[in-house]
């Protein structure tokens, strides 16, 4: 299953996990931005991104795999935004611990191997950077449809690779 953000309230996790629970979902992809958290409610963006963190654990209760990939802008939790993004950190919980969590927190671009497949994950903002590097004409599209053009391209040129590390869930 497949949830793409922004998560602007509190209500949103708890939908998500409850149609993933009722389905056996055995797998959940959540797309950033993660939520836009008051700024009076926190101390630090380390600690936000922390109850965000501690908020998918009680949801997904180990039932579950959680991949998490961040957008290249427009989330509070990302340091640098830039594309390629690496993946969000915690300060709080270490890589061991989200992994008993059955919680991978993946660059974008990434790939992954899961259930004895391997998955290539990319935020939708990749798209729109091809997009903007790429000055093409109606004649050069075999298609009229611009965005099957660019995932066209970007498969056959091997344009969505692991940006870091691959890993395994």
């Amino acid at each position: 299953m497949v949830a793409c953000g922004p998560f602007n309230d509190e209500n949103s996790f708890s939908r998500i996990f409850n149609f993933a629970k009722e389905n056996s979902v055995k797998l959940v992809i959540i797309f950033g931005p993660l939520p836009c958290l008051e700024k009076a409610s926190i101390e630090t963006v380390d600690a936000a991104f922390d109850t965000v963190l501690k908020r998918i654990f009680e949801f997904a209760n180990g039932e579950m795999d959680v991949v998490i990939v961040p957008p290249s802008e427009n989330d509070p939790f990302i340091l640098y935004p830039t594309y390629p993004t690496t993946a969000y950190q915690s300060e709080h919980y270490t890589s061991q611990f989200l992994e008993s969590k059955k919680v991978h927190l993946l660059d974008n671009p990434s790939i992954f191997s899961f259930d004895g497949m391997q998955i290539a994950v990319t935020n939708f903002d990749t798209m729109r950077a091809l997009s903007k590097g790429s000055l093409i004409t109606l004649a050069e599209l075999p298609t009229t449809d611009r965005m099957i053009w660019y995932v066209q391209q970007m498969l056959q040129h091997g344009q969505i690779c692991p940006s870091y590390k691959w890993r395994r869930c």
